[in-house]
């Protein structure tokens, strides 16, 4: 076994991501709390670690990883028990579209560094984090309806999709988006929320 150490934002939606993998996979970690609020992740010591200064950083056996996907992925084929990616290509090329419209479509117009560059105001931040959130949600929706979800993003098991959507609408929610035009992500959040692994990693567990 590996050893494992997670720096991590307790409210960053990609920690949340590899945490929440973490926990379906039963892998134990030390966990490093980097306060981006500080700006903990500025510091030459976390930079040389990820020069993009963005959390999480999964450190292996003293080697640095980062972008939530990534360590996701290399976490499933270390640790193939409780994949995250299902069996078949074509099943897997959808689970990674869903990721992939929050992970690069979604969550990085909303993230701290955009807004702080958009706005010194808070009324107008949540403004342009919500009308991203809530025009990413519209093509999920629809994607989820060409798909027909079940349980979850893609039947009834948990994968990498759901790790990715749930967490940015735990965000949706604190910017007070409307969610009630996103039925099908509202019904995959709530039955989401209630897994174990998904409470273990989820915002407030993991709160210093």
């Amino acid at each position: 076994m590996a050893n494992l150490v997670l720096k991590h934002y307790w409210r960053s939606s990609c920690s949340w991501r590899v945490r929440w993998a973490l926990a379906l996979k039963g892998l134990a970690y030390q966990s490093e709390h980097i306060d981006l609020l500080q700006g903990e992740q500025q510091r030459a010591s976390f930079r040389r670690q990820n020069p993009q200064a963005l959390v999480p950083v999964l450190v292996v056996d003293g080697v640095p990883y980062y972008e939530s996907l990534a360590i996701i992925e290399w976490l499933d084929e270390r640790y193939p028990h409780t994949p995250l990616l299902p069996s078949t290509p074509a099943e897997r090329i959808q689970a990674r579209q869903l990721a992939y419209m929050v992970s690069c479509g979604i969550q990085p117009l909303q993230n701290m560094n955009a807004q702080r560059y958009y706005s010194n105001d808070p009324q107008a931040r949540s403004r342009y984090a919500r009308h991203y959130i809530e025009r990413g949600f519209e093509a999920y929706e629809q994607r989820l309806q060409q798909l027909g979800a079940g349980t979850f993003c893609l039947g009834g098991q948990i994968t990498i999709a759901d790790i990715c959507l749930i967490p940015q609408v735990y965000n949706a929610q604190r910017f007070a988006c409307n969610l009630r035009q996103f039925p099908l992500i509202a019904s995959i959040y709530r039955r989401g929320r209630q897994t174990p692994a998904c409470r273990a990693s989820a915002p407030e567990a993991c709160k210093p």
